[in-house]
């Protein structure tokens, strides 16, 4: 529902994280340092054909405000990289699942993907999903995504790298319309976009678009209807018999016509581009391919090519407002996709002297030009507002340190952290009502090694929300480890045990080092199994290494794994490390044996190492688990990217678990 869309917009989509490739090439990012009084702006320049114009410098451009010429001080272009075709299709596929918070400045996407308005039309949400899937497939390495949907966001995904996760959020879309809820679910539509850019305008830096999936103004009823009797819908009526609703459409088309308006008066003040792509295709006059496959008296209202214009010409304004683009009329939109990764991928950074007051109070009028003819600038005119400091009023406490880092719509990286998480089933306790399951989180800190030895104190933070963006757990921790002088930066674990629920989860994590006076945060998500009832369901690999690292505290998981687990997964070939993993046989039929197969892949898809293993059912015992291990085999790998996969088997059931590692 709406209240379910805009809290995830508010709260959710206040996570990130980009999931590291193996050293991936990165966009060359700003390198100047702004002043109190240097204004940074972003500006696309396109040709006309919307493709980038590069090579511009400082001296193409002219920033004057109010009619006053600034001074530009700073400049840089930034051009992003090619997308490189991976090696194995594992390596685009699998995420590491060690997240860190080393993000540098990522484009951000959010796609929109408008159930709300979507007909129960096959074409049309095969066409929703195509596109998006499109989008994911055209993200950059270090790009992130997130999906939100207008009405149901149970599915819903946080920004990510996780082309997996992405691609299970696109599953989850579904046609929502209800034709008795009209006007609101367009307004579902629009307060969901208009939080969005309202979220994205927050960032301080860095390129942000919205990817609007969905038929546009929603259904438009034809001009003469009338009610069907018992509400069952609305359908063409004639002209003896006038519509008694006539006159409340006409009162909504305006509303709607005026929230759209609003609407673009902020996508244009918050210089987000917004990209629509049409999912009802080219229509024919009077054509209604809408509802062929449901129930004759369930198809009202019809989608036509009426519907179909008014949707499109609400892209259009959106897209002129914000200076992104409209895919319309279109039967596949999702080629396009590509031109609109390009026009994205460079851009420049300008940075101005202000020779006005910041903290006027005044509004000022922001124009940027280009001396290229014919070129598409953005932004090109702009309203500025400078806020005056409040002066003898009260203000608000900021929030601590790791309440803020937390807040952060991309991770804080100035202390640098590295998380992952293993799902698995707890110890009862005396508490019955505490859930049976949740994760085992391994946070890695790394900072400068001291000069001299010394203790490290580290205020942790971990809160857990679900996909609609409600927080169901927080814990707060402090550990201390013994820090010794090194010839390299120091890294040591911090262990935390949180108890949840079964279900999907994102858990952002906060770490505050005393010794630095630096605060640090990092974003990850979790899927808990049902233990107890699935009849087949494997935790969280969880490694462990020697010689192993400093965590703190070493027994955090003694009650629940019998290993201390490391974030490491850069290996030398020296080194030892095992895989561990819980097999569990949920329900109440009595379960067999479970087949196990290890195997190791390298970076070009071949298998290099693999064990098969049965685990009797004796082994699971009345606790209906069993653990499994499996060492890597380190010493005979030469070095590069691999894949260790475990896969479990019983009968017809089979459930996978994946982990990335490398070695020197």
């Amino acid at each position: 529902m709406a209240a379910r869309a805009l809290g995830w917009i508010a709260t959710a989509l206040a996570v990130s994280w980009l999931a590291p490739q193996p050293q991936p090439t990165k966009p060359q990012l700003p390198s100047f340092r702004s002043g109190v009084d240097v204004v940074r702006l972003d500006v696309s320049v396109l040709d006309k054909d919307r493709r980038p114009v590069r090579g511009l410098t400082a001296a193409d451009f002219a920033v004057t405000v109010d009619g006053t010429s600034q001074p530009i001080v700073a400049f840089d272009a930034v051009v992003m990289p090619p997308r490189e075709a991976p090696t194995a299709a594992w390596m685009r596929d699998v995420a590491p699942d060690v997240k860190t918070n080393a993000l540098g400045e990522p484009r951000l996407f959010v796609i929109i993907m408008d159930d709300a308005q979507t007909p129960f039309d096959a074409y049309m949400a095969n066409n929703a999903r195509s596109i998006a899937r499109t989008i994911i497939d055209n993200l950059a390495p270090s790009d992130l995504a997130a999906i939100v949907f207008t009405k149901d966001n149970r599915g819903a995904q946080d920004f990510t790298s996780d082309r997996a996760r992405l691609l299970a959020a696109v599953d989850a879309f579904h046609p929502g319309w209800a034709p008795e809820m009209g006007l609101l679910m367009r307004g579902y539509a629009q307060d969901t976009v208009r939080q969005t850019v309202s979220f994205l305008r927050n960032r301080p830096h860095g390129r942000n678009a919205i990817m609007l999936i969905g038929v546009g103004g929603g259904i438009v009823e034809e001009e003469n209807v009338t009610a069907r009797s018992g509400g069952a819908g609305i359908v063409g009526g004639s002209g003896e018999n006038p519509d008694p609703l006539a006159r409340e459409k006409r009162e909504d088309a305006v509303v709607a016509s005026t929230g759209l308006t609003t609407l673009a008066q902020d996508a244009a003040l918050a210089r987000i581009p917004i990209y629509g792509f049409s999912i009802a295709g080219l229509m024919a006059d009077g054509e209604a391919p809408v509802n062929r496959d449901i129930p004759a008296e369930l198809r009202m209202p019809r989608f036509t090519e009426r519907s179909a214009r008014a949707g499109n010409e609400a892209f259009r304004i959106l897209a002129a407002a914000s200076g992104g683009r409209a895919i319309v009329d279109d039967n596949e939109p999702a080629r396009l996709v590509p031109a609109v990764f390009e026009e994205n991928s460079a851009y420049y950074v300008i940075g101005y002297r202000a020779t006005y007051g910041l903290a006027d109070g005044r509004q000022h009028r922001l124009k940027i030009t280009v001396n290229r003819p014919d070129a598409i600038l953005f932004p090109s005119n702009r309203v500025l507002v400078s806020k005056r400091p409040s002066a003898g009023k009260a203000t608000r406490e900021p929030p601590p340190p790791l309440v803020r880092a937390m807040a952060e719509m991309v991770p804080k990286s100035d202390v640098r952290l590295g998380v992952t998480v293993a799902a698995i089933a707890f110890p009862r306790g005396f508490d019955l009502k505490a859930p049976a399951s949740g994760v085992l989180a391994t946070l890695r800190i790394s900072r400068p090694a001291p000069a001299e030895r010394e203790t490290e104190q580290i205020q942790l933070l971990a809160k857990v929300f679900t996909p609609e963006g409600k927080e169901v757990g927080a814990v707060r921790q402090n550990a201390a480890v013994t820090l010794r002088p090194v010839g390299r930066d120091a890294e040591f674990d911090v262990l935390t045990a949180l108890r949840l629920r079964p279900g999907r989860y994102n858990v952002r994590f906060s770490a505050h080092s005393l010794g630095l006076d630096k605060t640090g945060s990092v974003y990850t998500d979790v899927t808990v199994p049902d233990f107890e009832r699935d009849k087949l369901s494997l935790s969280g690999v969880v490694i462990s290494s020697e010689p192993a690292p400093v965590a703190a505290p070493k027994d955090a998981f003694a009650a629940i794994a019998p290993v201390v687990p490391t974030s490491k997964r850069e290996f030398e070939r020296s080194d030892r490390a095992t895989a561990f993993v819980r097999i569990y046989t949920g329900g109440k039929t009595p379960a067999g044996g479970v087949a196990v197969v290890a195997s190791v892949t390298d970076a070009h898809g071949a298998e290099v190492a693999a064990r098969t293993d049965e685990v009797s059912a004796r082994a699971f015992g009345g606790g209906r688990a069993a653990d499994y291990t499996y060492e890597l085999p380190l010493a005979t790998l030469r070095p590069g990217s691999f894949l260790l996969t475990i896969e479990a088997k019983l009968g017809a059931l089979a459930t996978t678990r994946h982990v990335r590692f490398s070695v020197n």
